[in-house]
């Protein structure tokens, strides 16, 4: 048997009341986590956890696209800045 020291516990009340420290803790903890209130704050947690995965997944989403467009900027500038160029000085601006 496992023996758990708690300050002001008589040992003497777990013979009086037929269980052990330990037994009661596990009793307590099972009826705590069957209780409506934390198997509701559990469903909440979980839910919480799934939308920030969802967030996350998302922002990853708009980082690469922001740094493929950031790349497709970078590649086309000279061209554009070319283009611009040879309108300009050919008469044919817009």
């Amino acid at each position: 048997m496992v023996s758990m020291e708690v300050e002001g516990w008589d040992s003497s009340l777990e013979e009086e009341l037929g269980i052990s420290l330990v037994e009661l803790k596990q009793w307590i903890d099972e009826a705590v986590e069957k209780s409506e209130m934390v198997q509701k704050k559990k469903a909440e947690l979980q839910e919480l956890q799934e939308w920030v995965e969802k967030k996350e997944q998302e922002n990853a989403v708009a980082e690469s696209l922001l740094k493929d467009a950031n790349q497709q900027v970078r590649t086309n500038l000279p061209f554009v800045f070319v283009l611009y160029i040879y309108l300009y000085f050919t008469n044919l601006h817009w």
